[in-house]
């Protein structure tokens, strides 16, 4: 991908594009067409555009996982959302099912080390069972 960013986000993603994904590249905003052949021959046939390609490819494999497997984090996004949120707004009352109530709740004790004392602090977790299973 060859990024020219002008206006808006495409700053941000050219940024993002370039720099921390690797999968783009980006052109000087006095831009010649010598200065855009190059950089469409390096993406074509140069190291650059041959490692852009496996990083693009590495993208869209996780991309795949992410939607297309039910262990993928967006999959279990979009049912979290059908299943509790889409549910409640949408469905009536009595056609909805009953949250379970049961709760366990659990104590850590964190020490905190600061200047020297060592302070410690009670923290208590409260899990429901049916967003985060049985503890």
């Amino acid at each position: 991908m060859i990024w020219w960013p002008f206006f808006a986000d495409q700053q941000t993603n050219c940024w993002f594009s370039c720099t921390r994904w690797g999968i783009a590249m980006e052109i000087n905003s006095d831009v010649k067409r010598d200065e855009v052949a190059g950089h469409v021959r390096e993406l074509m046939e140069g190291e650059k555009g041959k490692a852009m390609k496996k990083k693009a490819l590495e993208w869209k494999k996780m991309a795949e996982e992410a939607t297309n497997t039910p262990d993928g984090s967006s999959y279990d996004n979009l049912n979290h959302i059908i299943n509790q949120d889409f549910k409640r707004c949408y469905l009536p009352k009595k056609h909805r099912k009953r949250r379970k109530q049961t709760m366990s709740s659990s104590t850590t004790k964190v020490v905190h080390h600061s200047e020297g004392f060592e302070t410690t602090s009670n923290i208590e977790t409260i899990r429901s069972k049916e967003n985060f299973g049985s503890s």
